[in-house]
């Protein structure tokens, strides 16, 4: 059922993109589209190993379940999925949003799908290099801890 959504979903994405670039409102950038692949990979891996981490560490401190919603809530603020980079400015602010690990790939796609956002390399380098750790650490934290699921469930 999840993938029939999933792709019913993708499907409507598709249309409104091909809709909006008919009327010519949104101008992509056709030569770096094969490049958003290895970037939602990336998004996807960093998902997973986040999620891999919460969880093993969750069996272990039931609290922290709590607070892993609260916690993603404002990392999605944190994320310019809503808002773009350029709406901050180039203080302070500009520079803490550019550390987290999904704003470069957030406005990659931002940038590949509609011409606007940035593309900055030195970013996405520190966001993969990111992803990698945290999928070395998630999977670490998962092996030690996978031994003892069954006797805290």
């Amino acid at each position: 059922v999840s993938f029939g959504v999933f792709a019913i979903q993708m499907i409507m994405v598709a249309c409104v993109m091909v809709f909006f670039i008919i009327r010519g409102e949104i101008h992509p950038v056709w030569p770096l589209l094969p490049l958003a692949v290895p970037v939602v990979l990336m998004i996807g891996l960093m998902g997973m190993s986040v999620g891999v981490l919460i969880s093993s560490l969750t069996t272990k401190y039931r609290d922290l379940a709590i607070l892993v919603g609260f916690g993603v809530y404002l990392w999605m603020f944190a994320t310019p999925v809503v808002y773009p980079l350029s709406q901050l400015g180039g203080g302070f602010l500009r520079q803490a949003v550019l550390i987290n690990p999904m704003t470069a790939p957030m406005e990659f796609m931002r940038f590949v799908l509609s011409g606007s956002g940035s593309a900055d390399p030195v970013y996405l380098i520190w966001s993969a290099a990111f992803t990698v750790i945290a999928a070395i650490f998630g999977i670490m934290v998962f092996n030690r801890v996978e031994k003892t699921f069954m006797d805290t469930v």
